[in-house]
């Protein structure tokens, strides 16, 4: 019988009841198979059958040959006979056996980790914080020990993460997480078999303000319409990432890599985005006020730092008020107006579009 475990949080203000994934376990029949009821009639015939082999098949074998031997030599050849059946229908029982024993290992792991995936889920919908934390952490070991299980957990550590960061029905929550939130961000971000996903990690209308993902392979992350005030995406693998439609202050993407990713209509005021690849990303209609993309300059007194990579990306529409491109190439990017730069705060070595946009351009 499949299982199917809830994880109920208990609220004073609210009641939530969350609907986990299944884990799989084995299905056991409800009544003897037929092998079962007979095998002891089978194991009989089995051994009449072998018996048969090793007397009766040497003697077919010469007979069958039909060669010129003294009693003596034909006694001999039927003994050499018996001796490599014999030999042969020990390997096969070796193999067999060798097939049961993985067989009966590899059934008994399935359980244990049935029964650590069940102590795990428990703990995650438990009161106590730190008995949660355990959970988490248990549900990581499960992710390394058993490769089947891993979507699972995925989802359901993605699904632990949003119903604990929002406030009513996907209303991302403005507080700081907590460390139970936090270790589940931590522990999916290090997730192992990332390249063979399906499946993208799903923490929309989630409220991660103050959140550490530092370093963390976030990509192809979905977390649209998200809170991410004081959030830290420093280092961190947002390639081909959805950040559209969020709202974050002073959000840091120092150094990371957001190929591709997505930053349509969102809020990111007052955030860091130096050293970072943004590399064919999309800000249409995004507001950069005040957010720092250029370089850092040692001879002003700055710690050195390079500006972000700005290849072909598109920031038709993006508000620059005060946003910081100093010695940023501009050279390939789509859709920035004269106006939108003029907002910008620029230097010398700021290289500006080859291709101007314009005011109407919805490329």
């Amino acid at each position: 019988m499949t299982k199917i475990t809830l994880l109920l949080h208990f609220d004073k203000d609210d009641f939530t009841v969350i609907r986990m994934p299944t884990v799989r376990i084995a299905r056991l029949p409800e009544k003897p198979s037929i092998f079962t009821r007979w095998s002891p009639v089978f194991m009989i015939a089995g051994v009449v059958c072998i018996i048969a082999a090793v007397m009766v098949v040497p003697q077919l074998i010469i007979k069958l040959r039909r060669l010129p031997l003294t009693p003596k030599e034909q006694l001999d050849a039927e003994a050499a006979i018996r001796t490599a059946i014999i030999q042969l229908l020990g390997g096969l029982v070796l193999i067999a056996g060798l097939y049961f024993t993985a067989r009966g290992f590899r059934l008994t792991r399935e359980g244990h980790i049935t029964d650590r995936y069940s102590k795990a889920i428990e703990q995650l919908g438990h009161d106590n914080r730190d008995v949660r934390i355990g959970g988490i952490y248990a549900l990581e070991r499960i992710m390394h020990d058993s490769q089947p299980d891993r979507e699972t957990i995925v989802d359901v550590l993605a699904t632990f993460v949003r119903e604990h960061t929002r406030v009513g029905h996907n209303e991302p929550s403005k507080d700081p997480i907590g460390a139970d939130v936090q270790s589940a961000i931590s522990v999916l971000g290090r997730r192992p078999g990332i390249e063979e996903e399906t499946k993208k990690l799903d923490l929309y209308h989630s409220g991660l303000n103050h959140a550490d993902m530092a370093g963390q392979d976030l990509r192809g992350v979905m977390l649209y319409y998200s809170s991410l005030d004081n959030t830290t995406f420093a280092g961190a693998n947002l390639t081909k990432a959805s950040l559209s439609f969020c709202s974050g202050k002073d959000v840091a993407f120092t150094n990371c890599s957001a190929i591709g990713a997505n930053f349509v209509n969102a809020a990111y005021i007052d955030s860091w985005f130096l050293h970072a690849n943004l590399t064919r990303t999309d800000f249409y209609g995004c507001d950069l006020s005040h957010s720092d993309f250029g370089r850092r300059y040692i001879e002003l007194g700055q710690p050195p730092f390079p500006p972000a990579t700005l290849t072909e990306a598109r920031f038709t529409k993006a508000k620059l008020t005060g946003t910081i491109l100093r010695g940023v190439d501009l050279s390939t990017v789509r859709g920035l107006t004269k106006d939108q730069l003029a907002e910008a705060i620029i230097d010398a070595n700021t290289i500006p579009p080859e291709k101007w946009g314009t005011s109407d351009d919805e490329e």
